[in-house]
């Protein structure tokens, strides 16, 4: 499995320095994010989308990645890191409409499982 990942990277890594715009890379990477994802590597999807945001500081489309990072770490049950995602997400000037819509509405999930559990200091997983 680790070598078809390997594998998997090594074909995104082309693909994005193929693209041939910046808009089209940062979809790339994004991508590549969702595939450690779909296979479970959840820690190293969330820590490349921070780095696509951190590549990419200013551009709207890699604002996305702290949204997806945060919806990934809200469904493991990580609220706390979920929020401070969809904050950092939030102060950005985008022009995601779409996602600030989708941000709001996840933050507003997290605040109400927030407010239902009982204060035991562990989180509960939000349905994917």
């Amino acid at each position: 499995m680790q070598g078809d990942l390997s594998r998997a990277q090594t074909i995104y890594r082309a693909r994005a320095n193929r693209a041939v715009n910046e808009e089209d890379r940062i979809e790339i990477l994004l991508d590549y994010g969702r595939l450690l994802a779909a296979v479970g590597n959840f820690p190293e999807a969330i820590q490349h989308w921070q780095a696509v945001t951190t590549q990419y500081p200013n551009h709207p489309r890699a604002a996305r990645a702290l949204l997806l990072a945060a919806q990934l770490e809200g469904a493991q049950g990580h609220s706390q890191q979920a929020q401070e995602l969809l904050n950092q997400y939030l102060s950005r000037d985008r022009g995601d409409s779409e996602g600030e819509r989708l941000a709001r509405d996840l933050r507003a999930e997290l605040t109400k499982k927030a407010l239902q559990q009982p204060s035991t200091g562990q989180s509960t997983p939000l349905a994917p």
